[in-house]
């Protein structure tokens, strides 16, 4: 049986700050996100689930997108926040999704997922614009 003690460091403190989470106690969350991500202030997954919960439980979009953005700029090739980041700009500002999606495939060293993030992209943003838009055009 694993024990959090025998996890490495980021997964360790990430099980900390799940297990906050199932409490439910919003404070204790926001608490154990700062006190983890001030000791890894470069972990992508930390801020990627940072930005997730703001999010879907503390319906925070704004601070969301700044978590969510951070991460993916922390790690290019880890995409789980890239394409959390997108869908969310898709819903607030699609304007800014082909930009951040050229410099994402610019800097990824993986081009299938900069590919597959591309791909989610116009899909999100083809089911969004109206019937006869330049993204959508009559069928």
């Amino acid at each position: 049986e694993m024990r959090q003690a025998d996890l490495p460091p980021e997964m360790a403190g990430l099980a900390a700050v799940l297990t906050e989470m199932c409490a439910g106690d919003a404070m204790a969350v926001e608490r154990g996100f700062g006190e983890f991500l001030s000791r890894l202030p470069r972990s992508a997954r930390g801020y990627f689930l940072l930005g997730l919960w703001r999010l879907h439980v503390a319906a925070r979009p704004e601070e969301a997108a700044v978590s969510l953005k951070h991460a993916a700029d922390l790690d290019p090739d880890y995409m789980p926040p890239a394409f959390a980041y997108v869908e969310l700009l898709a819903r607030q500002d699609p304007g800014e999704v082909e930009g951040f999606v050229e410099g994402r495939t610019k800097r990824a060293t993986n081009k299938e997922n900069a590919y597959r993030l591309s791909r989610y992209a116009e899909e999100l943003l083809d089911e969004a614009a109206p019937a006869g838009a330049p993204n959508n055009p009559p069928q």
